[in-house]
């Protein structure tokens, strides 16, 4: 049998494979490739740490952890499945980790009050007097 004709896709370099015979292939009938998901994972990336670093509403900022929880998530798991050692799946673990102490170092901070972090001195003019005990 023949291997399937290939014709040039929509995308340079990215053919599709055309079957002459009547019965259906099992593969897709369009590959995108690898460059086009990095490239698209690369700048979600880069945006959820912008969001993370800049001041924006709290919402976002859960949004952006979420993403990342998703994402490491993947990474791990999608190593184990296939069999890596430690030295494949460390890398996600370890990034996890960092996320996790990031996520709930914010969070705490966020339970925290404004004025809890700070020393406040007291005004020159709200001074109150040192309470005296009298002897008589």
């Amino acid at each position: 049998m023949d291997p399937p004709a290939e014709q040039q896709g929509p995308l340079p370099g990215h053919p599709v494979r055309v079957n002459p015979s009547p019965v259906p292939v099992h593969t897709p009938t369009l590959h995108v490739g690898w460059f086009v998901a990095a490239v698209t994972v690369a700048v979600v990336v880069v945006l959820g740490v912008v969001l993370l670093l800049a001041p924006v509403p709290a919402r976002l900022k859960e949004w952006a952890y979420a993403g990342f929880a998703i994402d490491l998530g993947s990474a791990l798991i999608a190593h184990l499945s296939v069999g890596d050692g430690p030295e494949a799946w460390g890398w996600a673990a370890a990034t996890g980790v960092l996320w996790g102490l990031s996520y709930f170092f914010w969070r705490r901070l966020q339970a925290t009050p404004a004025s809890a972090g700070t020393l406040r001195r007291p005004e020159p003019g709200n001074v109150s007097p040192t309470p005296t005990t009298e002897t008589t």
